[in-house]
């Protein structure tokens, strides 16, 4: 077998003792265990200097009384095959690499959805409670409640009822901004008087544009009817 292995190396170009013995080895096991028999070697150079990975099988001839006759030799190169497995190794990392890397991701933005969450509920109820009492106690001052008012007072303390409702309408957007990305905006329209929302505006604006010495008047045409709108969403336009 040894002898074997050595003229079938050397007929193949290879001379180092490792193919050689390698080889005499696989065919000895064939002559014990009289079956077939694989050895992978590699790399290993050619006589011309080229590393090549190749795959050697020697397969048995037995005679009629169960003797190996003859053995048959296949050598395979099979480097491109092992420079493929490579190549899928190093693809699997990399996609693992990735995947690791969309996981940290996806943490991150559940973590900073949870904060914006919270941040908004905090907000909500910070601003919530003092537009409340500032609405109710208005509201209580206009009906009268804690004595009478001059007509201009009761249109100052309507002026603030009214911003503080605009105010409280825009903390409910806020907070409805949570849950904006994953539905649709649900618009409420009804019938409104285009004229009368912008008068209003216009009221609500006013005290701010007379501290800057700018005057504020809102011209409605006659023209315009009623439409159907969501008077928040118009308000805000």
């Amino acid at each position: 077998a040894a002898l074997v292995g050595r003229f079938g190396a050397a007929a193949l170009g290879f001379g180092d003792d490792h193919v050689v013995d390698a080889l005499a080895a696989s065919f000895a096991r064939v002559l014990d265990r009289r079956a077939d028999d694989v050895v992978r070697l590699g790399p290993r150079a050619y006589a011309g200097g080229d590393r090549r990975f190749l795959r050697a099988m020697n397969v048995p001839i037995l005679g009629v009384a169960g003797e190996v006759r003859w053995i048959t030799h296949r050598l395979d190169d099979v480097t491109d095959m092992v420079a493929l497995t490579e190549e899928n190794r190093e693809n699997a990392e990399r996609q693992a690499e990735l995947y690791a890397r969309l996981v940290d991701q996806n943490r991150a933005l559940l973590a900073a959805e949870r904060l914006r969450s919270e941040f908004l509920a905090s907000m909500s109820h910070e601003l919530r409670t003092p537009l409340n009492a500032v609405i109710g106690f208005s509201e209580l001052l206009a009906d009268g409640a804690v004595g009478p008012l001059s007509d201009e007072q009761r249109d100052f303390v309507g002026h603030v009822v009214a911003s503080g409702r605009s105010l409280l309408a825009l903390v409910d957007d806020l907070v409805d901004l949570a849950a904006a990305e994953s539905r649709p905006l649900e618009l409420r329209p009804k019938e409104i008087a285009p004229g009368t929302v912008v008068q209003a505006v216009a009221e609500l604006l006013r005290p701010s544009a007379a501290t800057k010495r700018i005057a504020l008047d809102a011209v409605i045409d006659d023209r315009v009817g009623i439409v159907s709108a969501d008077e928040t969403v118009f308000t805000k336009l």
